[in-house]
């Protein structure tokens, strides 16, 4: 079964059997276990990394989180940070950048409604274009598709190395020091009784 995290997590404690639950952060292993509802407690096996990728047919080369202010730049794709661990990354990566700044207290991620602009004032994205979005995809793998169509997309770096995302676009590696940067953790869901 593959979706997002959250989801995941979620689907897990109301019954779905799994053998093995792959996170793309440590939190929600953590939280099944600390339920009871985990064998063991979660085992970080690797450190996530965001990137910026940018389509070729916008013509920008990725230098870093400017070429976000560029008037070309009118879509951006992320996963949802409702429930995925790389739309949060990517939102702090936003807000450290200024690119987003806070306008009112942000509750824990899961009691979010109204999507990122409920909290944020994107004006420093939209400044000088004619129109602007966010697009959110259920996971970071459906960030990276939407991010085709964007033409812009804050996703995993492995996805920004696949061959597909290759091909069309650049990418820039975030450095970790600008924002949390996922760790991506497994757990053995404990056995459902029949």
């Amino acid at each position: 079964v593959y979706s997002s995290s959250g989801r995941l997590y979620q689907q897990l404690r109301q019954g779905l059997p799994a053998d093995l639950f792959l996170s793309a952060d440590e939190d929600y292993p953590r939280r099944l276990f600390a339920e009871g509802l985990a064998q063991t407690p979660p085992a970080v096996y690797a450190r996530g990394q965001l990137a910026l990728w940018l389509h070729r047919r916008l013509g920008l080369k990725p230098l870093g989180p400017e070429a976000l202010r560029d008037p070309r730049v009118e879509a951006l794709a992320l996963a949802n940070p409702v429930h995925a661990p790389y739309g949060r990354a990517a939102v702090a990566f936003l807000e450290h950048e200024g690119l987003i700044r806070r306008e009112k207290p942000l509750p824990p991620w899961e009691e979010v409604r109204g999507g990122v602009e409920a909290y944020f004032d994107l004006e420093p994205l939209r400044q000088g274009k004619r129109r602007f979005t966010l697009v959110y995809g259920e996971n970071a793998a459906q960030a990276a598709q939407l991010a085709l169509s964007a033409g812009a997309g804050l996703i995993p770096l492995p996805l920004a190395l696949g061959p597909g995302l290759r091909a069309q676009g650049v990418y820039w590696p975030v450095p970790p020091d600008r924002h949390p940067p996922p760790r991506p953790a497994l757990a053995i869901p404990s056995p459902r009784p029949e």
